[in-house]
This record gives structure tokens, sequence and C-alpha cells, in this order.
């Protein structure tokens, strides 16, 4: 069986040049080359026609054969408006690198641009932290200035642009732009956006939009106030207002480093502006939105065909669109023998399942058995027992109906291992104090007893709430007078004994976990963060998170009260083993957006959609979202053109400040750690 990945590519770069060949414009022919004057191995160059005439095609197409670069045709009318977003998107559909640079015809590179800008894509390790995005600033020189371009030697062409723009010699240089619609961006990442909108016919403003957009997903500087103002330009920008001022830092970023392309002058057709005011009035709308902005669907390049019972949270994200390609339901499907199975995966030309855990309808079951019998390419995929975090299981890799197999997770921590571990266990450790300072009140502090929380039950499961309902009458029976027992009151519906029972909310559960003496757990969520917190964790039936030194599974209801009374305490270092195995090895992580609703165990059942800022298990290393959580602050050299701006100023002042006191929170949660070895990992609500 075989699973493709995302984020792969023959080539590290595939420069994506669109055209069309017109009449005024025939100097396009000759200009195909710039864009390859810098060769690189590593680089593949796609020059994609955009509804050119037969005749004029066919000269592309044997410019490019000459070059030894690809062509691509979108197959457009000529009679239609060129459409840079569809070329670009096309482009990138078809593209082999795993960057894409989106160039203009008329931009040349210096020498060493392609090896500089692998470079740049390298230190942000955009390979893997897929929403990062680079721009290149353009220094358009006149027609003068050009020809004395041509004439300058060729290792000294860049620093004579860069000198004339730096003189300001407005002979050689009509302008220059450091926000430009020439970025790298990751392919991925290009295609799970979505790509350009090709709502944008015509000259102008698509690559705004697509790059603005880019912008608010990786959030690499502050947002700027007054975000849809259109005031400015580039050049002149001086506040921090409004989106052309946050645009352009993208471009000093490369510009600060030399790392500039270079405009060849040329005349401007009638049809170039053609729709422009429309174009612009897409792009105020779309700035308009703000934080509600609307997004094309992604851009899907396989042939991937997956049946789902019914569409879920995991099945709809962009982010998954190129594994699962068009989705097919099978809900309300006959499908009652493996034959009816095989049949119906044939006729609907299948390659994939995908299963929503936990599997508790007979057709799933009875599908998923299908899948292993006939060796065919499934998903698992349901929420993880960390918080934020999304399992992902391809083809059974490992079986989660049994005990998660030592060799994948029991292997000694080292230094940096441990680091991780303890960090991810420590972070919100004020809001999580507060939380329990509030729960401690009742019914925690006044009985004097232990006490014995029973967990939330696995959404769905309804032989998992009568197991549980028989433990709490047993418990309640038979448990010595020195507990009290507590359970979720949203999943049973029993009467309170106030001396002995209690009903706790939801929204109390993880708080009460770290509180309780005691758990049995019928979630993994719940027997996990239990055994974070030192706590004796009690299964009535085997799962993937049994282990004798991280739980105690009871037999009976018999032995499940011998135990009790017993105690147990979880080994510490295998509980630090098995958590750094699913946070950073196994599970995938995701911002979730939610709908109000329950505890931590029932989450997944009232998210609306995900943001992953960490994916596992389709790419050769882990893809990473930065979502702004690596901002450059305003004490950056890059800001000083803003300094005049008092909002910046202020603003300035409280990113250092907040900055320091996240460093001295980080920095006192360590010592605790690290000075006080016998203390107990039970830091929750970690991220």
């Amino acid at each position: 069986m075989t699973i493709p990945y995302l984020n792969q590519g023959e080539y590290e770069l595939s420069v994506i040049v669109p055209v069309r060949l017109i009449e005024s414009r025939l100097d396009i022919l000759e200009r195909i080359e710039f864009c390859c004057e810098a060769r690189n191995s590593k680089v593949e160059f796609l020059i994609v026609d955009d509804g050119s005439e037969q005749a004029y095609a066919d000269s592309i197409q044997n410019k490019c054969f000459e070059l030894g670069i690809r062509y691509l045709s979108t197959q457009a009318d000529p009679e239609s408006q060129f459409n840079l977003a569809r070329a670009r998107n096309f482009g990138a559909l078809h593209a082999k690198g795993q960057l894409l640079l989106i160039m203009d015809v008329d931009l040349v590179p210096y020498p060493t641009f392609y090896d500089d800008i692998l470079i740049e894509a390298e230190m942000l390790d955009m390979k893997n932290t897929v929403d990062h995005l680079l721009m290149c600033p353009v220094i358009y020189l006149t027609d003068s200035g050009y020809q004395q371009y041509k004439n300058t030697a060729l290792a000294h062409r860049k620093s004579f642009c860069i000198n004339q723009m730096l003189s300001s010699n407005k002979d050689n240089v009509e302008k220059y732009s450091h926000g430009t619609s020439v970025v790298v961006v990751n392919r991925y990442f290009y295609l799970s956006c979505g790509g350009q909108n090709e709502n944008f016919e015509g000259w102008g403003y698509e690559d705004y939009e697509f790059n603005t957009r880019l912008i608010r997903k990786n959030m690499r500087y502050p947002l700027p106030r007054k975000w849809s103002s259109m005031k400015g330009n580039f050049m002149n920008i001086k506040k921090y207002k409004g989106w052309k001022s946050i645009y352009r830092l993208y471009g000093d970023w490369l510009g600060a480093k030399g790392i500039y392309l270079v405009h060849v002058p040329h005349q401007i057709s009638s049809e170039y502006h053609a729709n422009k005011k429309r174009n612009e009035k897409l792009l105020k709308r779309q700035l308009n939105r703000d934080f509600d902005m609307l997004e094309p669907a992604p851009l899907v390049w396989g042939q991937q065909k997956t049946a789902v019972l019914e569409a879920s949270v995991y099945t709809a994200s962009r982010y998954l669109a190129n594994v699962f390609g068009e989705l097919v339901k099978f809900s309300a499907v006959p499908l009652e023998t493996f034959a009816d199975i095989s049949r119906w995966v044939e006729e609907n030309h299948i390659t994939q399942f995908a299963f929503k855990l936990p599997l508790h309808d007979v057709k799933s079951e009875l599908v998923y058995q299908w899948c292993k019998q006939n060796d065919f390419d499934f998903f698992m995929l349901g929420r993880g027992a960390l918080p934020n975090s999304i399992f992902i299981n391809k083809n059974d890799q490992w079986d989660i109906r049994r005990p998660l197999s030592e060799s994948l997770w029991n292997k000694e921590l080292n230094g940096s291992d441990l680091a991780d571990v303890t960090r991810y266990l420590l972070s919100n450790e004020k809001k999580r104090q507060r939380r329990l300072a509030k729960l401690k009140a009742e019914p925690f502090a006044s009985s004097g007893k232990k006490v014995l929380l029973i967990s939330n039950i696995e959404s769905g499961s309804l032989s998992a709430k009568s197991r549980a309902l028989k433990a709490i009458n047993y418990l309640v029976n038979n448990l010595n007078e020195g507990w009290v027992i507590l359970y979720p009151k949203s999943d049973f519906n029993i009467r309170s004994n106030r001396e002995r029972l209690f009903a706790l909310q939801d929204k109390d559960i993880f708080e009460a976990e770290e509180l309780a003496d005691a758990i049995v757990a019928f979630n993994s969520y719940s027997a996990l963060h239990g055994a974070i917190c030192g706590k004796a964790v009690y299964l009535l039936s085997t799962s993937w998170f049994a282990h004798k030194q991280l739980n105690v599974l009871a037999t009976s209801h018999q032995d499940l009260l011998s135990k009790v009374q017993e105690g147990f305490s979880p080994n510490r270092e295998m509980v630090l083993r098995f958590v750094n195995y699913l946070r950073f090895k196994c599970y995938s992580f995701a911002f979730t957006l939610e709908q109000p609703g329950s505890s931590e165990a029932h989450v997944i059942e009232r998210v609306t959609s995900l943001k992953f800022y960490e994916l596992r298990g389709f790419s050769e290393s882990t893809i990473y979202f930065n979502r702004g959580r690596d901002i450059i602050p305003f004490n950056s050299p890059q800001f000083d053109r803003y300094w005049s701006d008092r909002y910046q100023k202020l603003s300035r002042f409280r990113t250092v400040i907040y900055n320091k006191a996240s460093l001295n929170a980080l920095v006192q949660g360590m010592k605790k750690i690290f000075f006080k070895p016998g203390i107990r990992y039970n830091n929750t609500n970690y991220k």
C-alpha cells in the first residue's frame, strides 16, 4: 500500500513565468530567457502561456525547447482577458519543485540570484515551515539605465543597479518597490490556500490579494492598524498603518541583504490596464473583510478519490485537500458484504478510505476490515490524547486497539528531548493555577476524603457508558468510607448522593483530573492527563494507552475495587517518554474554531475547523505552520522607517515588556523542574 507524501519535489525551486504573446509585445519572446540567465541545477523554469494565438504559442514553445525549459499552456481562449492568477495556479499545479518563485517575464536576476534565494529559504526552513514567504524587491530601470546596465560587466550589474537606486538617479531608475508580486512560497502551502484568485482578470491586484492573504496567515510582523487602508505606496509610506506598511517589510527583508531583481522597461499595451478598476474593487472588498477574508478552494493536483462515511472536520481541512482529493460519502450506500464493498469501490474508482475515530457504527467497522483484508489504503483520523492534538494513522501503522508498542516510545530521553517535553508540560502555568484555585473550593475542600473521578465517556461509545454505570454503582456500594466519587454530569443521568457521589460540570473535568486522587478513565485524554499529573489511573478494558507503568488494568469490578484501595503511582520517566513520543513524533496539532461546548474529552464534536500548526505523517519531516508564533518585534531595525509613528513607539515598548515577562515565566518554570527533582509533572493545559 502506498500513501502519497505532501511537500516533495524533484527540484528545490520552480520559477513560474506567465506570458501571453501579442502583436504589441513581441519582445516577450526574447525576454523569456531572462529568468533562466542564472541557471541552477536545483531550479526548474516553467513558462506558462495563457491564451497566446496558436502561431505565437508555437513560437513560445520552440523558444522554450531551445532554452531547455518547460512550456505549459492553460489553453485559454486568446479572446479572453489575460489572467495572471490562472497562469500562476496552472504552473503551481504542474511544478516539480518544493518551493515556487512567482516571476515576471520582464525581470532579470543577477548571476547568483537563485543561490541566494535558496539560502534565504533554507534560513527560514521554508520546506518544512510552510507558511513563510519571501518577497523580492524590484528596481525599475529607465531606457538609459538599461543601456548602461547592458554595458556593465556581468559581475558588477547588481551593484550598479543598487547604487543608482540609493543615489536616487532618476535618469537611470524610474522607481523601486519593496512591495512586489515576486514571492517565494512553499508549493504545498500555495495549493492548500487555493492559490491566486482567478476572479482577477486583466491587469493587477491579484498579487496584492494573494500576498495579503498569506501575510495574514504567516504574521511575521505585528499587524498594523487600519488594515484595509489603501493610502500611500511602497516607497513613501511612513506610518505603520494599512496593509502596505506590513507588505513592504517582506520586501525590505531581502532588500536589506542586497537581493533585488531588475525590471527592464517596455511599452505598455492598451490592453495592459484592462479591468484595473474592477480588480481594485475586488481587492478593497477582500481587505475590508479583515479577519473574515475569503479564500478560493484548495488546488488539488492528484487523482485521489477518498470514500468517507460522512464529511468531517478532518477531511474538510484545506491543508489535507491534496491527501484526500475528491470525497465520496458511503453512509447511504448499501454495503453489507465484502463483495458489495469491492464492487462499489471499483465502480466509483475509489482510491482510499478515511475513517473518523472512534469506529462505533457497523458499516465503518465492516469497511475497515475489508481494507485490512484487501491491503487497501485507508486513514484513521481522530482526536489525540493531548490538547489540540490530531491523530492520523495511515494503514494501521500502529493498532489503536492494542497497547502501543514500547519499541516506538520507550526510549531514553537525551537532554534536548527532556527540555522539550518539560517545556511543553509547563506551558500556561498561571492560567492553570487560577482555574485550579477556583475548583478547589467545592467539592474538593470540604470532605477531607480521597476523591475518585470517573472520566468522560468517549463520544458515541454506548458499551463504555454501560461499563461506567455499572462501575459507579459497584464502587458507591463497596468502596470504603474514606472515598467520594465524582462523575461528569453530561454523561450520566443519575441521582447524586451528597455524602458519597457528586456530579461535575464538563468544564471542570480537566482540573478535577489533577485534583483527584484516582481516576477511572474511559478515554485516552483523561488516562494520559491523569498519568501526567501523577495520579493513579485505572482502566476497565485494554487500549493503546494501557501500560503497567502508566496505569492499572482491572479485569472486573472486584479487581477495580481492590486496586483502587491498594493505590498506584505512575513511573515518572515512563510518562515523559510516552508524552515525548506523542507530542514530537506522532501527533499533528491544530488550533480549533469551536462551537460552545463541553469537556476536553468531547472537544472534537464541537470543532468547526482546524488550523494546523504541526502536521505529521504526510511528508518525510514534520510540516510546520508559523502562524504568528515567531513575530519580529518593533525594536527590529526593519521598523526604523516607522520610528516617527507614535503608535509604533508605544507598541514597541509593550512588545519588549511582554517578551521579558514571557521569558521570566519560562525560566521560573524550568527552575521548578531542574532544582526540585521530586516534583510531579502535574502542570496541565499544555499546548
